[in-house]
């Protein structure tokens, strides 16, 4: 009677299931980086492109008796982010008397006005930074309280090129957000 022959075991690399498991740690290893890469708050197809309008080449002029004549000078559209900032936040100021947001925090630090650490503009909409950070309990009464009240509180002047108030924390997360 002869007895069966030992069978050996296959080595690691000849298994199947260890390529499956190879191939998605490799998976899950390629989107970790490329989510890590990728900017925040833009889309894939920006973040991934190499063109951008300032890095394009200016044409040479071929007669250098051209020059830029008044006319052919382009104006801009309309104000710029920074002054659109700085006229919505004016109007906000001039709405509290023209008083700092430092004394009117101290006076009443329930009133939001006294919570904004800053402001800016972003295309349309204006950004309203409060000093809360994530954890604090009064975050949300009073991002809400700041998102209804701005749209009110501005004029029309100051509105003029915004369409959104957006309300965030310390940190950028969006608390509140109100259209103009």
């Amino acid at each position: 009677m002869t007895t069966p022959a030992a069978t050996t075991p296959k080595p690691w690399f000849k298994r199947w299931w260890v390529w499956v498991v190879a191939v998605v740690v490799v998976l899950v290893v390629v989107s970790a980086i490329g989510n890590a890469i990728a900017p925040r708050g833009v889309p894939a197809a920006e973040a991934t492109s190499n063109t951008s309008p300032a890095s394009a080449p200016t044409p040479v002029a071929s007669t250098p008796a051209q020059s830029a004549t008044p006319a052919s000078v382009a104006s801009p559209a309309g104000p710029s982010e920074s002054e659109l900032n700085a006229a919505a936040f004016a109007a906000l100021q001039a709405q509290f008397g023209g008083v700092a947001r430092a004394d009117v925090f101290a006076s009443d630090s329930s009133l939001w006005y006294g919570w904004i650490a800053g402001t800016r503009v972003e295309g349309s909409n204006f950004y309203v930074t409060l000093q809360v950070g994530p954890g604090d309990d009064e975050r949300r009464d009073i991002g809400a309280r700041a998102a209804s009240a701005i749209p009110t509180l501005l004029p029309a002047e100051a509105k003029a090129g915004l369409s959104w108030v957006i309300v965030e924390d310390a940190t950028g997360v969006v608390i509140d957000q109100k259209m103009l």
